[in-house]
């Protein structure tokens, strides 16, 4: 019965497509590897130009898995795709320029690609009717992207206005603090 109620939903040779679909969507298990990951080299690496272009660009890939797993549109996951990958190119061309115009930019676009990847866990989780190890994987994603959304926010004032007593930090201070 199940397999005809497929067969009804699912085109014709599309079968094999939509059972892989069903089982990557809400898969949250790579994104917090890809949080864990970023977070661990932000803060072994520091501030140097490598890491920081390394870090964006683990974020920038975070956000494109968990635009996946979160079962987006095609068309939007298109977009978004495209919107993350400019953001990404930009932010690593800033972060390899180092000028004092790029300083508060860098941490604003992280910061927006953080806060992207954020509201399309949220959006699936909000869709989850029981809690299973996909939606405590999703939780605990997004629970340390909060953290890395707020180091970017702390990051950016700290280009204005130093967050610690001893001046300016680099952005590996932000991430453990």
């Amino acid at each position: 019965m199940a397999a005809e109620r497929t067969r009804l939903l699912v085109p014709e040779g599309n079968v094999d497509s939509a059972r892989a679909e069903r089982r990557t969507r809400g898969a949250y298990g790579a994104a917090l590897a890809l949080v864990l990951v970023s977070i661990i080299f932000s803060v072994a690496l520091g501030d140097s130009t490598i890491g920081l272009m390394f870090v964006g660009f683990l974020q920038g890939v975070t956000l494109v898995a968990t635009l996946r797993v979160s079962g987006v549109r095609p068309r939007l996951l298109t977009y978004s795709t495209i919107g993350a990958a400019l953001a990404t190119v930009l932010a690593v061309a800033l972060t390899f320029a180092r000028t004092p115009v790029s300083r508060p930019i860098i941490p604003l676009l992280w910061g927006l690609i953080v806060l992207a990847t954020m509201g399309a866990i949220i959006r699936r989780l909000f869709q989850y009717e029981e809690v299973n190890v996909q939606s405590i994987l999703g939780l605990l994603t997004l629970y340390l992207l909060i953290g890395v959304f707020f180091s970017y926010v702390f990051s950016l004032v700290g280009v204005y206005r130093p967050y610690f007593a001893s001046g300016e930090a680099d952005y590996a201070s932000y991430v453990y603090f």
